[in-house]
């Protein structure tokens, strides 16, 4: 696979790691026809991961971090909220949401992406293959 379809892959695995509900029937049957021949076919989870409207946005933010330089990677971290959520008068100091822990997690799940990829592409030539990707992923970050 050439580097630009890696990412495609990565960029999917992400946005497919993203799913609270199952996919449309379609759309699961088309993953595992292009997993069941990703070599030739791996361009193709682009079209299908932009056509499908649950796996747009985590797509496209998926695709940008792992295309973006790593000093840019945590450009967004320096508006985390205050530590101290309340001043004296007992109003909040920041609105900004703690996101802290998604955050971390996320990069978790980034981390086993990018390392363990085609294992993980493995999962979704499978039959159910959100569950077994999700579960996949559990499994890893539970280690």
């Amino acid at each position: 696979m050439r580097s630009v379809e890696i990412l495609y892959l990565k960029a999917f695995l992400v946005a497919v790691s993203q799913q609270a509900s199952p996919l449309p029937e379609d759309v699961q049957t088309q993953i595992n026809e292009i997993f069941a021949a990703l070599e030739t076919r791996v361009r193709e989870l682009k079209a299908l991961a932009l056509a499908t409207p649950s796996l747009k946005a985590a797509y496209e933010t998926a695709y940008s971090w792992f295309s973006a330089t790593s000093a840019e990677r945590k450009a967004g971290l320096k508006f985390l909220p205050s530590e101290e959520p309340h001043d004296e008068t007992g109003e909040r100091i920041n609105i900004t949401h703690d996101s802290t822990k998604a955050i971390a997690e996320m990069e978790k799940v980034l981390e086993i992406i990018d390392r363990d990829y085609e294992n993980a592409a493995k999962t979704l030539s499978k039959p159910n293959p959100i569950q077994n990707f999700q579960q996949f992923l559990k499994n890893r970050l539970n280690r």
